[in-house]
């Protein structure tokens, strides 16, 4: 877990207790690196690819450009004032605090990072032709019951295992994107290609129907999905 503090020496004093707090809070090794130069920090982009920057008093611009060169990172802004707040959030920053920062405020910053990061690699264990099968929810597109059958389909490959659709729904809870839009089959929100009037038509060009009773609300969910994804990039 990566991270880069942009910002003054003397800024960074104050934030390096708290660091260390978490690291030994969450029982990770430290790994940070603390830049004073804007350019310093820009030419090691080429040989880091920081997952976290925490950046101190620094403008909205920096922010932009920050983006623009790591799409996928979380930042963390930290300024005196909250008068750039809106325009943070309109640069898609993670967490905006206040300094001085108090490390409670800190800690829920960087656990908020963390769970964004950490998401795409949730998985569950099945068991398919007698063998323990590993499957990241991020890799299925949608599942569905066929008999005391779940069949789950991937990108890759289509895997079979024994289970009723209440225990796969159980497994399946932790993660938001995989939702139950029809009796019997669930789909993964990150793989729709397109909502339709009656359907979700998945990137693999399969078709599945959303019960008729919810479909004001699936189709409530699938949009704040979207704006939720267009926020956290």
């Amino acid at each position: 877990m990566p991270i880069a503090i942009l910002g003054q020496k003397s800024t960074q004093n104050v934030l390096l207790p708290h660091l260390k707090n978490f690291y030994q809070d969450k029982n990770l090794q430290p790994d940070y690196v603390f830049f004073e130069n804007s350019d310093e920090f820009f030419k090691e982009i080429k040989k880091q690819n920081w997952k976290i920057v925490i950046t101190l008093n620094q403008t909205i611009n920096l922010i932009y450009t920050i983006k623009k060169q790591l799409p996928k990172s979380k930042i963390i802004f930290i300024s005196p004032t909250d008068k750039f707040a809106v325009e943070g959030y309109k640069a898609n920053i993670s967490y905006y605090l206040l300094h001085p920062v108090k490390f409670e405020e800190f800690q829920l910053a960087m656990n908020k990072c963390l769970h964004c990061l950490n998401k795409n690699n949730e998985y569950m264990i099945v068991n398919s032709n007698w063998q323990k099968t590993p499957i990241f929810f991020k890799d299925i597109l949608f599942a569905e019951k066929n008999g005391h059958n779940i069949i789950i389909h991937t990108q890759s490959k289509t895997i079979s295992t024994r289970m009723t659709f209440k225990d796969f729904l159980e497994k399946t809870k932790k993660c938001p994107n995989l939702i139950n839009c029809v009796r019997g089959a669930l789909v993964n929100l990150s793989w729709v290609k397109a909502l339709e009037s009656q359907n979700f038509l998945m990137t693999n060009g399969e078709r599945i129907p959303i019960r008729r009773q919810d479909r004001k609300k699936i189709k409530q969910i699938y949009t704040q999905y979207l704006i939720d994804s267009k926020n956290q990039n």
